[in-house]
């Protein structure tokens, strides 16, 4: 088997391919079974100097078991796209912020970000504005504090 040249300073080397990856099938594990061994397969990559190679290989080929400390389904949160609304927006001076790490729509809510004044940022439910802020975290807060 050809490794990586980071290979050499995984931590898990010599642990064993059982405990990072699920038996092959036919055989299965059950939940709590899954789920100790994927903890105990993490605590092994939380130190691990190599541990964000190790998960960006695994982004790269799509590896089944623990990668880089995180599971399959936890890689496929970090790669997949956020899907996205569209909202009729009234007034052409505003644009609503979709798409964005930490803002995003919520429920018949969403934030708007002037066009203009692009510090200028608003709470919107369906037509009627809620509340205008100065700054980005404000505008989330309030966001929140209205769902």
């Amino acid at each position: 088997m050809i490794h990586p040249d980071w290979w050499k300073d995984a931590k898990c080397r010599g642990a064993g391919f059982a405990l990072f990856f699920p038996p092959p099938y036919p055989q299965t594990e059950t939940a709590s079974q899954r789920v100790k061994r994927e903890r105990t397969a993490k605590a092994y990559c939380r130190d691990c100097p190599v541990k964000q190679s190790c998960l960006h290989d695994a982004l790269s080929w799509g590896d089944d078991g623990v990668r880089g400390g995180t599971t399959p389904p936890e890689r496929r949160r970090i790669v997949a796209p956020i899907p996205e609304r569209r909202y009729a927006v009234s007034d052409p001076n505003w644009t609503i912020i979709v798409n964005r790490p930490g803002i995003a729509s919520k429920g018949n809510f969403r934030l708007e970000q002037n066009i203009l004044n692009p510090t200028l940022y608003r709470v919107v439910s369906d037509t009627d504005v809620i509340s205008t802020h100065d700054t980005e975290l404000e505008a989330w807060i309030a966001l929140h504090r209205a769902t």
